[in-house]
């Protein structure tokens, strides 16, 4: 990145990411007339120079939420958190506090023997059939 052009690259891919949100490598490589690799390498560059980045596979590159906050004068207390059952069902919430069996592990419970085994065999099919060699006893071979 000795270039002057490498350099400009490496100023935008910087101004680009001060918002704090995530940019995804192909976003900035569109937005800036590059490929990925140009990106990766700029990112690189500005970690070189100290610069915080979080780069979240998948996901994108964004600056470190402390920077984004010097920046910002945010501080560094979190705000009240949400609640985390906003939206569930009460008494579903409920249920799940006392403790138990929740999900899979109920519904098995409640099944025989007979009925799990069923359940498990219609899973594996629908996993492994797409392999033409599931195995089991009256399937079709391809």
């Amino acid at each position: 990145m000795s270039t002057p052009a490498a350099a400009t690259l490496v100023q935008r891919v910087f101004n680009a990411l001060a918002d704090g949100a995530l940019h995804s490598g192909e976003q900035l490589a569109a937005g800036h007339g590059v490929t990925r690799s140009a990106v990766w390498k700029a990112v690189g560059a500005l970690q070189e120079l100290g610069v915080a980045i979080e780069a979240t596979p998948n996901r994108g590159y964004r600056l470190a939420a402390s920077i984004v906050g010097d920046a910002t004068g945010a501080t560094d207390e979190d705000p009240e958190p949400d609640d985390p059952y906003e939206g569930k069902d009460p008494a579903a919430v409920a249920l799940g506090r006392k403790g138990g069996l929740k999900g899979g592990k109920a519904r098995a419970a409640a099944m025989t023997k007979r009925e799990r085994s069923a359940v498990a065999k219609k899973a594996a099919r629908a996993r492994w059939g797409k392999l033409n060699c599931t195995g089991f006893p009256g399937d079709p071979i391809f």
